[in-house]
């Protein structure tokens, strides 16, 4: 009760974060001067609500301030969410998809963006997918993209867009496959298929399905499999 302002904003911005954020990044989310913010954070520190590095540059919130600001304060964690989602939304937008010149930029402010991501909803969420595709694969997060595509599948799912699930679920079977993971990488192409069978059939999107479970099947050297699968589902396709 005793927080002021500020302080809670700061603080309830902050369970988002896993890593430590900077202080001009959690600043421009709880419309905070610079300046203002490192004193504010500095305080928290000298209660141990926060956690600095050495030269007070980058917080950390404590694990068991952060359920407790949950637990005692939901509606003001909730609108630092919405902050923290829509700045990431924004972020992705402006620097992702294919402007591998601006991937530094991404990277500077990638806390932010991955405290969003678990955050995002709806058509934002598939929006900022396709946007960070490209920047995942080149810096090599391919863990975090598996991730956010599970995620915006099961986000699809729940809202009834069982075509944009299918194609979430092929992308993170993609990506298993890379990782020579079979089991994984067959286990969502079956999730593709029977979500796109709820959806318009599309000759396209069988012949996605039929690429995945090829690759999975080679993978696992079950060659005569793989023909039998194809054989017998060929004669759904037409063009």
């Amino acid at each position: 009760e005793g927080f002021t302002e500020e302080e809670l904003r700061l603080l309830a911005s902050l369970t988002y974060f896993t890593q430590p954020v900077t202080v001009k990044e959690i600043a421009g989310l709880v419309d905070l001067a610079p300046l203002q913010a490192e004193l504010e954070l500095e305080n928290l520190a000298e209660r141990a609500l926060v956690v600095g590095d050495t030269e007070l540059k980058r917080f950390v919130l404590t694990p068991l301030v952060a359920e407790f600001l949950r637990r005692r304060k939901p509606d003001v964690v909730r609108e630092g969410g919405d902050r923290i989602a829509n700045r990431a939304c924004a972020l992705a937008l402006e620097n992702g998809y294919e402007q591998y010149d601006r991937f530094p930029l991404l990277e500077g402010v990638w806390p932010v963006v991955e405290a969003g991501l678990s955050i995002l909803n709806g058509n934002n969420l598939q929006t900022v997918c396709d946007a960070l595709t490209a920047f995942f694969d080149y810096t090599g997060r391919w863990d975090e993209r598996i991730a956010l595509d599970r995620l915006a599948e099961e986000r699809a799912v729940e809202q009834g867009d069982f075509s944009k699930a299918g194609w979430r679920a092929c992308q993170a079977s993609e990506m298993h496959f890379r990782r020579k993971n079979a089991v994984d990488g067959l286990a969502a192409a079956e999730r593709a298929m029977g979500h796109w069978q709820q959806a318009p059939e599309d000759p396209f999107q069988l012949g996605v399905i039929f690429r995945r479970r090829g690759m999975g099947y080679k993978l696992q050297k079950h060659y005569p499999k793989a023909l039998a699968w194809i054989f017998t589902r060929s004669s759904r396709l037409t063009f």
